[in-house]
């Protein structure tokens, strides 16, 4: 018997296995499943072309000739549900009990297979009159359907009379697999073969027309799931990973672009017409690689082999995976897609541009404008009313005019070469785009003739390459996530100079690098933030250890510095006015306090390493004679806004003898240019703490060396 064709089962006729499924239904009614014994599904199994075994459901090649795992080609229902319920806490049954659901359970996945099979339950926008591929129903039917049927078993368990095996879950039951996507697109498919008249046996609805009694208990909440998909990159994985990207750009990319060059060159002077050189292309390549490099030496700095400094992958496949240099045709289409994601990572970060600005800059990008400087000209999208994009401009630091010239060249050369396999010859004509960024590689898809069209996935293939994460803290690295750490790097430079964010970019001083990066306003913004958020933070931090030794009656920290008293002031007051409106200090109070002490993150500014200004804009101070920000390159010893954190403390006695020891030598051996410089270094040290200053002041050894400064300095 024929299905009705208003239901359109018999209207789809793309499926890889027609014959089978319409012999089926064919022999079958398609509303009859739900009531077929088990001989009769057993024979319907073998019509529609997934074996002849009870129980167990086969996926053949004939029918899926995908590379489909072979634990999805053959499952055993029964060992799936037996494996799943040994997941779960079942109430204490009997073995013959058991056995009878779990065969109950085998007859219900057996006749929901077929149905899934059989008829069109994609349910989802285009695909909601398309059965499921025969791959996508054996992923289905071994990795979510057991673990519904197993919680169905377990509720049936406690009241085995029950009518139907699915219709036992509860409502509780429902609303938890809902909350995963995969058990939720499973039971919406139980709608959709009901809707048809082909299932009857249906786990409970949520009743919507209840109310909820405002004196009840109140439900428990579900914590909003905040994505983690853009979170900034932690320092130290950049710490690492910016000086193998730089590597590839300083040492790499100078020696292989002419190589790369020199074999374009070679090959298109070569008759291709000549079939025979496409079965020698795999010796000639070779042979010129070796030549070149015989006669180009890839050397370093002093003369010796170039090796990079961290495990560099040049091969896809094979034991040797880090061959260098390189030596054939695959290696120089890793290391150009390699070269060419390093500069992107860089690009990336130096103009901390979005997606769409970074992707769509020409191979003309870098200019040099009327001020002499060099400039990175592309588009922007996202905030533009215009269909086409608005022009931009970027400051463009030495290391990125380097990075995009390279690219450049790079992308010049592979128009030039055979874009995929070289057996498919040279480009019969040059791309009509004038990309900057081609779909390198060695994966079917690279193309080179083609725009890369996935940068995420460009830059994790790099971090896996140079030996590095391709998920930083548990997150696929991707292009936004630069676009936010760059912000988050400025603001924390801008507090405390760390290493990362210069050891990126390879500059000398931190000042070179921001000036670039501060350029753009969207990024200042968002640095500006960062920043006040730190200060804030910081001076929390030390709030709080002060706090903490008045309440424990311990000595306050040995903060140096006119301000420093103030701390203390400070927290006491505040503990005074909280005590008054019947409050205590809590674990967030510190932060309150900070917040209204740094003027909103405004004060509070690191001078040096552990030295605080704490004045904020329109207050007075030494630095300078206004009332405008400070100026903290003329920070004064003798100021009433510097504090001198406490962490000093403990290497001041170390350093000032030190400084003492080098100028009693200096004097001794008449170094007096070294003399006078430790002095002065000393003193700066004293200056710190008064405490060691009156200790050190009464040292019959300095009091020797300053007799001796004082007399130079006349």
């Amino acid at each position: 018997m024929n299905a009705p064709d208003s239901i359109g089962y018999l209207q789809d006729t793309t499926d890889p296995v027609e014959s089978g499924r319409t012999a089926a239904l064919n022999r079958f009614d398609i509303e009859q499943f739900q009531g077929l014994p088990e001989q009769d599904l057993l024979l319907a199994q073998t019509i529609s072309g997934h074996g002849d075994e009870w129980g167990v459901w086969k996926t053949s090649k004939d029918i899926c000739p995908s590379k489909l795992p072979e634990c999805y080609r053959n499952i055993d229902f029964t060992r799936r549900l037996r494996q799943c319920l040994a997941t779960l806490t079942l109430p204490k049954i009997s073995p013959d009990l058991l056995n009878g659901l779990v065969e109950e359970a085998v007859l219900d996945l057996t006749r929901l297979s077929l149905l899934m099979r059989l008829a069109p339950t994609g349910g989802i926008g285009n695909f909601k009159h398309q059965r499921l591929k025969p791959s996508t129903l054996a992923m289905r039917l071994h990795g979510s359907w057991p673990g519904i049927l197993a919680q169905a078993i377990l509720r049936k368990a406690v009241r085995p009379d029950t009518n139907g095996l699915l219709s036992c879950l509860t409502e509780d039951d429902v609303w938890k697999l809902s909350k995963s996507r995969r058990f939720r697109n499973e039971l919406e498919r139980l709608d959709i073969l009901a809707a048809g008249g082909c299932w009857t046996d249906l786990p409970p609805h949520p009743d919507i027309t209840q109310t909820t009694d405002p004196s009840g208990p109140q439900p428990d909440s579900t914590p909003q799931v905040v994505s983690r998909e853009y979170q900034p990159i932690d320092d130290r994985y950049l710490e690492e990973f910016g000086p193998r990207n730089l590597w590839l750009i300083r040492e790499l990319g100078p020696r292989l672009l002419p190589l790369l060059e020199g074999l374009a060159t070679h090959l298109e002077s070569l008759d291709w017409s000549d079939n025979n050189l496409y079965d020698l292309a795999k010796l000639i390549v070779p042979k010129f690689i070796a030549q070149h490099l015989e006669d180009h030496p890839w050397v370093d700095s002093i003369g010796r082999p170039l090796k990079p400094t961290f495990p560099l992958r040049t091969v896809a496949r094979g034991k040797d995976k880090f061959q260098f240099p390189p030596r054939n045709w695959e290696q120089l289409k890793i290391l150009s897609a390699t070269l060419q994601s390093a500069q992107l990572f860089l690009t990336l970060l130096a103009v901390a541009g979005r997606i769409g600005e970074v992707e769509t800059l020409p191979r003309n990008c870098v200019e040099i404008l009327r001020d002499g400087k060099d400039y990175v000209r592309g588009w922007t999208y996202k905030l533009s009313g215009n269909l086409f994009g608005d022009a931009r401009t970027w400051s463009a630091p030495v290391v990125l005019v380097q990075a995009l010239g390279q690219q450049a060249r790079l992308a010049n050369v592979w128009i030039r070469l055979p874009p995929g396999n070289i057996a498919e010859g040279l480009p019969k004509a040059p791309p009509t785009h004038n990309a900057l960024w081609l779909s390198l590689g060695v994966a079917r898809a690279a193309n080179a003739a083609k725009p890369l069209s996935k940068l995420d996935v460009a830059l994790q293939t790099l971090a896996e390459r140079i030996n590095m994460d391709p998920k930083p803290g548990g997150i696929n690295l991707h292009p936004h996530r630069l676009r936010k750490t760059i912000g988050r790097l400025a603001g924390i430079a801008l507090f405390n100079s760390p290493s990362a964010l210069k050891r990126l970019f390879g500059h000398k001083n931190i000042e070179m690098t921001l000036h670039y990066i501060l350029c753009n306003k969207d990024i200042q913004t968002e640095a500006e933030a960062v920043l006040r958020e730190l200060r804030i933070l910081h001076c929390a931090q030390a709030l709080e250890e002060v706090h903490e030794a008045l309440t424990a009656g311990a000595p306050l920290p040995a903060h140096g510095g006119g301000a420093a008293s103030r701390m203390a002031e400070a927290v006491q007051e505040h503990e005074t006015r909280l005590a008054a409106s019947g409050r205590v200090w809590t674990s967030g109070t510190s932060y309150d306090l900070a917040y209204l002490l740094t003027a909103r993150g405004q004060g509070w500014r690191i001078v040096q390493k552990n030295i605080i200004c704490s004045k904020a804009p329109g207050e007075t101070g030494l630095c300078l004679k206004n009332k405008g920000e400070p100026n903290t390159s003329s920070c004064k010893p003798e100021c009433d806004n510097r504090i001198v954190l406490a962490i000093e403390r403990r290497d001041a006695d170390e350093i000032v003898q030190a400084y003492i020891d080098i100028a009693l030598e200096a004097r001794e051996v008449e170094q007096f240019d070294v003399f006078y410089y430790a002095v002065e270094q000393l003193l700066k040290e004293l200056d710190n703490f008064l405490d060691v200053k009156e200790k050190y002041m009464a040292d019959a050894q300095l009091q020797s060396l300053l007799v001796t400064y004082r007399e130079l300095d006349q």
